[in-house]
């Protein structure tokens, strides 16, 4: 896109808050790659978002009682920030040359004037950006990780109303289906990729059936299903012998003795846990892609998933991973025990599994599609 002597495209990418997550961690990686093309910053507010509104604006309690509730959480955050870094993984990063910029809650309208594109991490930081969102709203364009139908109907017709209104980004055709019932013009699909110098299998594809290792990923909302997926070990443990390993992303939660845990992991330490997994749980009840499975997948895992997101867009029931219904907690303890008693199955499907990785969209892929979503805004 770049040819020596034009100048560089000024973009900013905003977050949506300081916390580990799926579309954090989207935006780490694909910042990379495009701050090799434009003068790319990456805003990260202290407070989230979503949660502000939420106590701020969106709730129809007294001025008083939201004032109080808003600071509240206000400093929680900040001792947060100050405390506990949660953003080390990505500073931490050696890869990591993207510019990163903080802000208290919203980044200055200044900044967004200045800005050629302005990428916002979700459809809620149009709340408070909504004056020059209104008069420069060309140069934005906003990323949509999941469609979620909201229970409050005022805050369910304002996001309808921006999808409307805006250049959107999905992740994954499944999301896109859902936002194109809202929108006329179809959104753009940028899906995640693979980082295969960071998810490959081990050599060797036999794993050691004495010391069996199944990892399940924790996720803090209540739509990742991590009680369900704990429920569904529980249950096996009770008649097998076998290592858990859980995978979350803050080091504050603790789980169930005897478990290993495993917090706030670089994509690198994410890599490495992975290879020595024999079987990787995925209970999420929604997802707008779904990134985790495809990396354990990447890595030699057979995965037990349930059908969200985009898993049946990179994947096939029984052919390379094991595909369950949302909330089936029967389903994930009978496929879990499957792979523990038929260790020839188990070896199958981790072998196709690693091969799916080799086969997925790279990151690179992912940033030359977006470039060309920005470069187009930028005109």
């Amino acid at each position: 896109m770049n040819t020596t002597g034009r100048k560089k495209i000024n973009v900013i990418y905003c977050l949506t808050g300081n916390s580990f997550d799926g579309a954090s961690n989207f935006a780490n990686e694909l910042c990379m790659r495009l701050s090799q093309q434009y003068n790319l910053t990456v805003i990260v507010p202290i407070i989230p978002q979503y949660r502000y509104c939420e106590l701020a604006i969106w709730n129809n309690k007294s001025f008083v009682i939201r004032l109080f509730s808003t600071t509240k959480f206000a400093i929680k955050c900040l001792v947060s920030e100050i405390v506990r870094r949660k953003l080390r993984w990505v500073y931490h990063s050696k890869s990591n040359k993207t510019r990163i910029k903080r802000c208290w809650l919203y980044p200055r309208e200044a900044v967004c004037r200045e800005a050629d594109v302005v990428i916002l991490n979700n459809w809620y930081l149009v709340v408070g950006l909504k004056k020059i969102w209104d008069s420069e709203r060309g140069k934005f364009l906003i990323y949509h990780h999941h469609y979620q139908q909201l229970e409050n109907t005022t805050v369910n017709d304002l996001k309808d109303s921006i999808y409307r209104k805006s250049v959107n980004l999905v992740t994954s055709f499944s999301t896109s289906l859902q936002v194109r019932k809202k929108v006329d013009r179809a959104p753009h699909i940028i899906y995640p990729g693979i980082d295969r110098n960071v998810f490959f299998p081990k050599n060797e594809q036999e794993s050691s059936r004495s010391n069996l290792r199944v990892g399940l990923y924790r996720g803090f909302e209540n739509r990742k299903g991590y009680d369900l997926g704990l429920e569904a070990i529980n249950r096996v443990k009770k008649n097998y012998q076998f290592e858990v390993a859980v995978i979350q992303g803050s080091s504050r939660y603790s789980c169930p003795e005897g478990f290993q845990v495993y917090s706030e992991l670089s994509n690198v330490e994410m890599g490495e846990l992975m290879r020595e997994l024999d079987i990787f749980i995925f209970p999420s009840l929604q997802e707008g892609f779904g990134l985790p499975p495809l990396e354990a997948m990447a890595s030699g895992c057979a995965v037990i998933s349930t059908r969200v997101g985009a898993v049946e867009e990179y994947s096939t029931h029984l052919k390379d991973i094991y595909i369950v219904e949302p909330g089936n907690v029967d389903a994930i303890e009978n496929a879990l025990t499957l792979f523990i008693e038929d260790y020839k199955a188990l070896e199958k499907l981790r072998i196709a599994a690693a091969q799916v990785g080799v086969n997925w969209y790279s990151w690179e892929q992912a940033a030359l599609q977006s470039q060309k979503v920005i470069d187009k805004s930028a005109r």
